[in-house]
């Protein structure tokens, strides 16, 4: 009898781990996307906004955005840092190419960031960390 309590007890415990281990996606929504210097990153809702945002950061640091889908020419782009004592956006150039908006920056520190995009009537907004 020892023995079969023994492994019900063992039993019980790997199968309470491996549920703390699978549900770890629903305590974890929906993880902010992280870039570095040298790389780039997607970001988009396909269900709710018709617009997905590519940043580029080289290795100075100066950032690349692309935007596409339901862009209009007359859309505008603020990115600014959401971290606690920084205010201001930092200034962008804005380009239009043929179906996509694109916009230049230099990232002034590394942190959470939001870029803010107005199109028309619509707004979508953008969030993403920049690591060191």
């Amino acid at each position: 009898m020892v023995p079969r309590m023994i492994a019900i007890v063992i039993l019980v415990m790997f199968l309470g781990f491996i549920g703390t281990l699978l549900s770890v996606g629903v305590f974890i929504r929906d993880p902010l996307p992280i870039v570095g210097a040298n790389n780039a990153i997607m970001i988009s809702d396909a269900e709710t906004d018709p617009v997905s945002a590519r940043v580029d950061l080289d290795g100075g640091m100066f950032a690349t955005i692309r935007l596409g889908g339901a862009i209009e020419p007359g859309a505008e782009l603020a990115l600014f840092p959401v971290e606690a004592g920084m205010t201001g956006a930092i200034p962008l150039e804005i380009a239009h190419d043929d179906d996509t908006l694109r916009a230049e920056g230099q990232i002034t520190t590394a942190g959470r960031w939001q870029l803010d995009v107005e199109t028309g009537a619509e707004a979508h907004s953008f969030q993403f960390i920049i690591r060191e």
